[in-house]
C-alpha cells in the first residue's frame, strides 16, 4: 500500500481498506444495484401499485442488509460491531417480510391488507424487539487484529 493512500477517519477504520478490499467492493456494488433497482421499480410504474411498493421495499431491505454487513466488517469496536450485526438481522427480517408481502400481492389474489397487518404487525414488532434483547441473538462480538467477523451466538 502506498504511504499516502491510507486515510484514517475519525472512527478508526481506513477508507482505503473499504474501497480496496475485494469483499467490500463487491458488497458496495451489490448494495448500489439493489438500491437502484428498488428506486427504478418504484418510480418506473404506478407508485401506488402494491407490487411495485413491495418489490421496492424488498430491494431496499436487501441494500440495507448488505450495507450493514459491510460496516460490520469494518468496525473495530466490539460494541458498535454488535449494534451493526443486530441491524443486519433487522434488515434480514425486512427482506423476508417484504418478499412475503410481494409474493402475496404478485399472485393477484384479493387480500385484505388490514387483516394481514392486524395479524402480522404484532409479530413483526415482537420479532424486532426480541432481536435487540441483550444476549438473545448475538451475545458478543470479538474483534481480533486480522479477524473481524467473529461473533458468538447465544447457546441457549
Amino acid at each position: 500500500m502506498p504511504p499516502n493512500a491510507k486515510i484514517k477517519s475519525r472512527r478508526g477504520f481506513s477508507i482505503y481498506y473499504i474501497i480496496m478490499d475485494i469483499k467490500n467492493t463487491i458488497l458496495i456494488l451489490v448494495a448500489l444495484l439493489n438500491f437502484l433497482l428498488g428506486i427504478v421499480i418504484y418510480f418506473q410504474g404506478n407508485k401506488k401499485d402494491p407490487k411495485n411498493i413491495s418489490f421496492s421495499l424488498f430491494c431496499l431491505s436487501a441494500a440495507f442488509w448488505v450495507i450493514s454487513i459491510m460496516i460490520f466488517r469494518q468496525i473495530e469496536s466490539s460494541d458498535i460491531a454488535l449494534l451493526w450485526i443486530k441491524l443486519a438481522a433487522v434488515a434480514a427480517a425486512g427482506i423476508s417480510g417484504s418478499f412475503f408481502y410481494f409474493a402475496l400481492v404478485f399472485c393477484d389474489k384479493e387480500i385484505n391488507v388490514r387483516k394481514q397487518l392486524f395479524i402480522g404487525l404484532p409479530f413483526v414488532v415482537l420479532s424486532y424487539a426480541i432481536l435487540f434483547l441483550p444476549g438473545f441473538l448475538v451475545q458478543s462480538v470479538v474483534v481480533l487484529p486480522r479477524v473481524k467477523e467473529v461473533f458468538f451466538l447465544n447457546p441457549g
